[in-house]
Protein backbone atom coordinates (compact mmCIF):
# COMPACT_ATOMS: atom_id res chain seq x y z
CA UNK A 1 0.00 0.00 0.00
CA UNK A 2 1.67 3.47 -1.44
CA UNK A 3 0.36 6.37 1.11
CA UNK A 4 0.48 10.01 0.40
CA UNK A 5 -0.77 11.81 3.29
CA UNK A 6 -0.68 11.26 6.95
CA UNK A 7 -3.15 13.53 9.57
CA UNK A 8 -1.90 13.56 12.98
CA UNK A 9 -3.61 14.50 16.05
CA UNK A 10 -1.40 17.15 18.38
CA UNK A 11 -2.55 17.11 21.69
CA UNK A 12 -1.83 13.78 23.31
CA UNK A 13 -0.47 12.57 19.79
CA UNK A 14 2.11 14.55 18.39
CA UNK A 15 2.51 16.52 21.74
CA UNK A 16 3.03 14.59 25.23
CA UNK A 17 -0.55 15.12 27.07
CA UNK A 18 1.50 16.15 30.47
CA UNK A 19 3.69 18.51 29.69
CA UNK A 20 3.17 19.16 25.78
CA UNK A 21 6.81 17.91 24.60
CA UNK A 22 7.17 16.30 21.41
CA UNK A 23 8.49 13.01 21.63
CA UNK A 24 12.35 12.25 19.77
CA UNK A 25 10.53 9.15 17.91
CA UNK A 26 7.49 11.90 16.65
CA UNK A 27 9.64 14.25 15.18
CA UNK A 28 11.86 11.50 13.22
CA UNK A 29 8.56 10.07 12.46
CA UNK A 30 7.80 13.37 10.78
CA UNK A 31 10.91 13.81 8.75
CA UNK A 32 11.01 10.48 7.33
CA UNK A 33 7.19 10.55 6.44
CA UNK A 34 8.49 14.25 4.68
CA UNK A 35 11.53 12.83 3.38
CA UNK A 36 9.55 9.96 1.59
CA UNK A 37 7.31 12.50 -0.17
CA UNK A 38 4.39 11.61 2.16
CA UNK A 39 2.28 15.03 3.21
CA UNK A 40 1.53 15.21 7.04
CA UNK A 41 -0.73 17.40 8.24
CA UNK A 42 -1.68 18.25 12.01
CA UNK A 43 -5.99 18.13 12.81
CA UNK A 44 -6.49 20.28 16.02
CA UNK A 45 -8.85 22.01 18.39
CA UNK A 46 -6.22 24.43 18.74
CA UNK A 47 -5.99 27.82 16.86
CA UNK A 48 -3.26 27.96 14.24
CA UNK A 49 -1.55 30.73 16.36
CA UNK A 50 -0.89 28.00 18.93
CA UNK A 51 0.93 25.50 16.18
CA UNK A 52 4.37 27.21 15.96
CA UNK A 53 6.46 24.16 17.44
CA UNK A 54 4.14 21.93 14.71
CA UNK A 55 5.62 24.52 11.99
CA UNK A 56 9.18 24.35 13.39
CA UNK A 57 8.92 20.44 12.64
CA UNK A 58 7.94 21.35 8.86
CA UNK A 59 4.49 20.70 8.84
CA UNK A 60 2.83 22.58 6.13
CA UNK A 61 -0.75 22.28 6.48
CA UNK A 62 -3.10 22.33 9.30
CA UNK A 63 -6.83 21.90 10.05
CA UNK A 64 -7.00 23.84 12.90
CA UNK A 65 -10.03 25.57 15.16
CA UNK A 66 -12.06 22.23 15.07
CA UNK A 67 -11.40 22.15 11.35
CA UNK A 68 -13.16 25.99 11.28
CA UNK A 69 -9.55 27.15 9.47
CA UNK A 70 -7.74 24.97 7.28
CA UNK A 71 -4.85 26.16 5.88
CA UNK A 72 -1.84 24.47 3.49
CA UNK A 73 1.38 26.70 3.22
CA UNK A 74 0.06 30.18 3.14
CA UNK A 75 -3.37 29.44 1.63
CA UNK A 76 -6.25 29.47 3.24
CA UNK A 77 -8.05 26.31 1.56
CA UNK A 78 -11.39 26.90 4.61
CA UNK A 79 -12.44 28.75 6.87
CA UNK A 80 -15.46 29.45 8.62
CA UNK A 81 -15.37 32.89 10.15
CA UNK A 82 -18.54 33.91 13.39
CA UNK A 83 -20.45 36.47 12.22
CA UNK A 84 -20.05 39.93 13.84
CA UNK A 85 -23.29 40.27 15.33
CA UNK A 86 -23.36 36.82 16.94
CA UNK A 87 -19.86 37.51 18.62
CA UNK A 88 -21.27 40.58 19.50
CA UNK A 89 -23.91 38.99 21.86
CA UNK A 90 -21.31 36.31 23.05
CA UNK A 91 -19.37 39.30 24.23
CA UNK A 92 -22.25 41.10 26.04
CA UNK A 93 -23.47 37.92 27.24
CA UNK A 94 -19.77 36.87 29.01
CA UNK A 95 -19.48 40.69 30.50
CA UNK A 96 -23.32 40.07 32.01
CA UNK A 97 -21.97 36.91 33.39
CA UNK A 98 -18.69 37.84 34.51
CA UNK A 99 -17.17 35.04 32.04
CA UNK A 100 -13.82 35.53 30.34
CA UNK A 101 -13.54 34.90 26.59
CA UNK A 102 -10.41 33.89 23.95
CA UNK A 103 -9.98 34.85 20.81
CA UNK A 104 -7.77 33.52 18.27
CA UNK A 105 -6.72 34.55 14.55
CA UNK A 106 -4.22 32.82 13.35
CA UNK A 107 -1.01 35.20 14.35
CA UNK A 108 -2.49 36.37 17.27
CA UNK A 109 -4.17 34.99 20.87
CA UNK A 110 -5.85 36.88 23.85
CA UNK A 111 -6.67 35.64 26.58
CA UNK A 112 -9.69 37.42 28.44
CA UNK A 113 -10.46 34.59 31.48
Amino acid sequence: MSYKIVFFDVDGTITHHEDCSIPSSTIKAIKTLKTKGIKVVAATGRPLSMCKELQELGIETFITANGGYVKHIQEVIHKVPIDKNILQEVVEFAKIENSGLSFYTEEFCMNGV
